[in-house]
């Protein structure tokens, strides 16, 4: 199966069946044709670049803006999981003052460690968004 894909009014339009394009779009003739699965591997997307060639898949601020989400994603996760061990080890100290006891020095570190991952990733996270 075959996608055909034209352009129209400064985008690209797609269709899988030939007499659909004609029918919805008046275009009686693809600009390109590519197979589903090319279609498929491309993110079903595709543009007009600067020469008016149809080029699959996304354009470089597209691919940008996605690869920023996704950090953004990967950012709010590692916070979350930061957020889970630190609480853990500020229990652990807090438990061992309360018993009179020295804290372990693993879970000190911890903290340590988490304040500075912490705020190196809430600066990462105000650049991506800025």
């Amino acid at each position: 199966m075959n996608v055909y894909l034209a352009k129209k009014e400064g985008r690209v339009i797609y269709h899988t069946d030939l007499t659909a394009m004609v029918q919805i779009d008046g275009i009686s003739k693809p600009d390109k044709t590519v197979t589903v699965e090319e279609w498929e591997a491309a993110g079903s997307t595709a543009y007009i670049d600067a020469s008016g060639k149809i080029v699959l898949g996304l354009t470089a601020k597209e691919k940008d803006a996605q690869a920023k989400n996704e950090r953004l994603i990967k950012i709010d996760e590692e916070l979350s999981e930061l957020d889970n061990d630190s609480i853990r080890s500020a229990r652990a100290v807090i438990h061992a003052i309360a018993k009179g006891q020295e804290p372990e020095a693993e879970d000190i570190l911890k903290i340590d460690f988490y304040e500075g991952k912490v705020a190196e990733l809430r600066d990462e996270r105000k650049t991506l968004k800025n």
